[in-house]
């Protein structure tokens, strides 16, 4: 009888181990679906990328297509003036409202709204700005037109078609796109949410 102490002793380790192990392994993917996840990112990327181009910078009877009066105030830090357009218009971004404010989403929720595209045919797809000098669009690296709005979000100024946070390097950031027609031309309206 004394002989089989040690085979036991090495079979019930063995079984002991193997527990421990299958726990290591497969627990963690048990209590996957319950870890927090983007889903709630891409639903408010979706929903806010379409709010935009149908309704707050577009008129709703001709969505994708931004008004230019809408557009600029949506992206200026102040109010839009006298255009009913359908944002917030009272969270002043210059007071310390954030753009969640602006386009009704949680403080949680961090995001950036650019609209970009290829406004003098050469290929290459930049963010957008509105010329206040020469009233058109124009790609920001084309002109000045992005370099002296960064800090000056108000009327009578030229407006950065671009708002909101830098997109984070350390968290997923989900990307909403819709093609929109502004002021003649094809761009791109790019929600990213993280």
């Amino acid at each position: 009888m004394r002989a089989q102490t040690t085979l036991d002793f090495a079979i019930g380790m063995s079984v002991f181990l193997l527990a421990v192990v299958f726990v290591f392994t497969f627990v963690p993917g048990i209590l996957e679906p319950f870890e927090a996840g983007p889903q709630e990112e891409t639903a408010v990327a979706d929903r806010v990328a379409s709010q935009l181009v149908q309704s707050s910078m577009a008129d709703p009877a001709e969505p994708y297509v931004l008004g230019l009066p809408c557009t600029n105030g949506f992206f200026n830090a102040t109010a839009a003036g006298d255009v009913a357009c359908g944002f917030d218009t009272s969270a002043d971004l210059t007071a310390g409202d954030r753009l969640s404010d602006r386009v009704g989403v949680t403080d949680r929720q961090r995001l950036q709204v650019t609209v970009e595209g290829d406004v003098d045919g050469d290929g290459d797809v930049h963010a957008l700005c509105f010329d206040n000098d020469d009233k058109k669009i124009v790609e920001v690296t084309d002109s000045e037109c992005g370099e002296a709005v960064a800090d000056d979000r108000t009327t009578n100024t030229d407006v950065l078609y671009t708002l909101g946070d830098t997109p984070s390097d350390t968290q997923a950031v989900v990307t909403a796109q819709r093609t929109v027609e502004v002021d003649g031309y094809t761009a791109t309206v790019v929600v990213e949410v993280w």
